[in-house]
């Protein structure tokens, strides 16, 4: 668990979001936040009159982008995006160290329990499905793979949510209290530190209709080897599929993965470790062998 967390002190210090979002290759990346399901192509003069920049200024982004494969020219002088997302989502598939450690975790309970289960990571101020085992082919969810979803709704996003560094959670109150109030959070920051303190100590969430109607969602943390929030892993059911056994007796069986998930990526993380170090050495012997 994330001790760090456990005992939030008010926020009567300044928390600013201030920094990056200010420099051009933040201006440049965040033009791709644009890209939608229903928006998938934009032209400059498009881009110039929703962000408010010149033509001249959204026509060197998007040479940018292009020229970086994360973005392709299409016809009528629009872009979409490109096709060297493709290449990374594939890499990510390959080697992400949390995708990889936690896919056939993941399976074998699937086959086992009978459930269904969804991996969730955090970028920002998103929580994000990285993978699927689905058991069920009757459930659909809005939480499908690489569909970002808010911080505050959710068995999934409520406790990474609880699981964040005290900065972040201090931040998320100051920028987003309606969102909290909505989400039953808390009104205050009080309420707010106390009923994420619940969640942390209980090492589980249970969600009930949040996301998708009639779903049910059950979450557990996934902690990094140092200590801090990777993500969490969620079971997912109907109420056909409850069939009268409650979301607490999979809880032990769920938090078990997370653990041998979290093993996987302790060991996983040794042999990187193991040759930074030898790389390091490498560097360090024509310097030692001058002398």
């Amino acid at each position: 668990m994330n001790e760090s967390a456990e005992d939030l002190e008010p926020a009567d210090e300044t928390v600013t979001t201030r920094g990056a979002e200010g420099s051009s290759l933040t201006r440049v990346l965040g033009l791709l936040e644009l890209y939608t399901v229903d928006r998938p192509a934009w032209t400059a003069e498009e881009i110039a009159h929703s962000c408010g920049y010149s033509k001249a200024t959204s026509y060197r982004y998007l040479r940018a982008l292009a020229h970086a494969g994360l973005i392709a020219p299409d016809e009528g002088g629009r872009y979409v995006l490109g096709p060297r997302i493709i290449q990374l989502d594939r890499q990510i598939r390959m080697s992400d160290p949390l995708l990889v450690s936690a896919r056939p975790v993941m399976a074998s309970m699937r086959d086992r329990l009978g459930v269904n289960l969804i991996l969730c990571s955090i970028y920002a101020d998103r929580v994000i499905c990285i993978h699927e085992e689905w058991q069920s082919s009757a459930v659909e969810t809005q939480f499908s793979r690489g569909r970002p979803m808010p911080l505050f709704r959710g068995a999934a996003s409520k406790i990474i949510l609880a699981n964040l560094p005290p900065s972040q959670i201090k931040s998320a109150m100051l920028n987003c209290p309606d969102e909290i109030r909505a989400a039953g959070l808390g009104r205050t920051w009080a309420e707010f530190r106390g009923r994420l303190r619940e969640i942390r100590r209980a090492g589980f969430c249970i969600a009930d209709s949040e996301v998708d109607a009639g779903l049910e969602g059950t979450a557990v943390p996934i902690f990094r080897p140092s200590g801090s929030v990777m993500g969490c892993l969620c079971m997912i059911r109907t109420y056909a599929e409850r069939g009268g056994r409650s979301a607490q007796s999979f809880i032990a069986a769920l938090q078990s993965g997370a653990r041998e998930i979290e093993q996987r990526l302790a060991t996983s993380a040794v042999p990187r470790a193991t040759d930074q170090a030898r790389r390091r050495r490498s560097r360090a012997r024509p310097a030692a062998d001058k002398e």
